[in-house]
C-alpha cells in the first residue's frame, strides 16, 4: 500500500514546477515583471531579444516572468548569465535579487569573435564599458554584488558555481540557439 502512495504522490521537482507556473501566469507576477522590463529599458539596459531579426520578441517578458516567479518561490541566492550582451537579461536577474546576494555575468565583453549576425557590437568597448557601468548602478542600488567576468560563451564556468555554498545560485542563463524554445 505504501509504495502505490509513493508512486502517486507528485514528484517534488514536478510540484515546484507546477507551483512556479502557476506563479508566472498570476496578474501580480506579469506587472512586477512588466514593471522591471521597464526600469531596464529606460536605464538602456536590453536584451538583443528586445528586436531581434527586425521585429520585437515575447522573449524578455516572458523571462522576466519566470524570473519574478521564481524570486518569489525559492530561497534567496544569487545569479549567473552568460551573453550579458547589453544587460537587458542581467537587469531583470539584478532586480529580483535577494539583497546582498550576488550576479556573476560572464560575457566576451569586447571580443569581437563572439559576435554572431544579425546583432554585432561585441568588439565595441564603449557600449561594453557602458553595460557594466549600469549594470554596476543598478547591484549598487539593489544591494546586489556585480561581478562582471569576461570569456567566450562556448567555455562552461557557470556549471562551476553550482556547487557554490550559500547564498545558493537561483539562475544560470545559458546563451543558446536564437529561437524562443
Amino acid at each position: 500500500m505504501e509504495e502505490n502512495q509513493a508512486m502517486s504522490e507528485t514528484p517534488p521537482v514536478v510540484a515546484l514546477a507546477e507551483e512556479v507556473q502557476r506563479a508566472i501566469a498570476a496578474h501580480s507576477t506579469k506587472k512586477e515583471a512588466s514593471a522591471i522590463l521597464t526600469r531596464s529599458r529606460e536605464l538602456g539596459l536590453i536584451s538583443d531579444w528586445d528586436l531581434w531579426m527586425g521585429h520585437v520578441t515575447e522573449k524578455p517578458f516572458d523571462f522576466a516572468c519566470l524570473v519574478v516567479a521564481v524570486a518569489h518561490i525559492l530561497p534567496p541566492g544569487g545569479s549567473i548569465e552568460t551573453g550579458v550582451f547589453r544587460g537587458g537579461t542581467s537587469a531583470l536577474l539584478i532586480q529580483c535579487a535577494t539583497p546582498e546576494t550576488f550576479h556573476v555575468a560572464i560575457d566576451p565583453f569586447g571580443l569581437p569573435s563572439q559576435s554572431y549576425a544579425p546583432t554585432h557590437g561585441y568588439e565595441l568597448w564603449a557600449p561594453t564599458r557602458t553595460t557594466i557601468a549600469r549594470l554596476a548602478a543598478l547591484s549598487e542600488h539593489n544591494s546586489v554584488t556585480f561581478c562582471p567576468y569576461v570569456m567566450g560563451r562556448e567555455n562552461s564556468f557557470a556549471l562551476i558555481y553550482c556547487s557554490i555554498q550559500p547564498p545558493f545560485v537561483l539562475f544560470i542563463s545559458m546563451a543558446s540557439t536564437r529561437t524562443k524554445e
